[in-house]
């Protein structure tokens, strides 16, 4: 377990794709998969609300 890191797009995009169809059923934002590029930029911006001590996202 850990904060994301930059470059954890694909890997976390791969794993929205997977799950998607469970996500589905219970996050209202989770209609349809972002594009890597997205999930990179929320990886982002997750990573300075870290550092700024806004927010705590990890990754497994």
């Amino acid at each position: 377990m850990r904060a994301p890191k930059p470059g954890d797009g694909p890997e976390v995009n791969s794993a929205i794709r997977y799950s998607l169809p469970e996500l589905k059923e219970w996050l209202d934002f989770a209609q349809t998969v972002p594009e890597v590029e997205d999930t990179e930029v929320n990886l982002r911006e997750a990573i300075a609300k870290f550092f700024k001590k806004e927010s705590f996202a990890i990754s497994f």
